[in-house]
């Protein structure tokens, strides 16, 4: 038999800012895996034997997830930030070191969009699929990008060159 509201309220009230605070000294990404961890805890069958235990458990390996994630993300946005040509219809000669800190400086949203498209291949249909969008919004958000890009470069619309 399922959990019942009762025995996950108490869970949370006995355990959840222990955990909570555990993980506060661990990542920034405390609310997503504390609400992961408690989630796993609502699919369970019967309260585990040593829920506080348990819990920690959880909030440890969804932890080692997310810092495995995120160490491969960064890998990946730093291995194309130092490809030779970046391909992007804005100016060929933008220097890599240039682009490596303007992609760092855009949302995650568009970043993960300029990515997938240039250094993914994929298409506007794959991103939207991908991302959970329409084609039409993952192209919009691809020249909103590309856009800010060139903002942040320093990069003239009208001129076409470096200000």
């Amino acid at each position: 038999m399922p959990l019942s509201a009762a025995e996950v309220a108490y869970a949370l009230d006995q355990w959840g800012g222990r955990v909570r605070f555990w993980l506060a000294t661990r990542t920034t990404d405390v609310d997503d895996i504390l609400q992961e961890t408690f989630c796993k805890l609502i699919e369970q069958n019967c309260m585990p034997d040593r829920p506080a235990a348990w819990l920690f458990q959880v909030a440890a390996n969804l932890l080692y997830q997310e810092t495995r994630r995120n160490r491969r993300r960064k890998s990946r946005e730093q291995h194309a930030a130092n490809k030779e040509s970046l391909h992007l219809p804005i100016d060929q000669n933008l220097l890599q070191q240039d682009m490596q800190v303007a992609l760092t400086k855009l949302p995650e949203d568009l970043r993960d969009i300029v990515l997938l498209k240039i250094w993914g291949e994929l298409t506007f249909a794959e991103i939207a699929k991908s991302i959970h969008v329409s084609t039409a919004t993952a192209q919009r958000k691809y020249v909103e990008a590309l856009s800010q890009l060139q903002a942040i470069c320093g990069y003239d619309k009208t001129e076409g060159a470096k200000r």
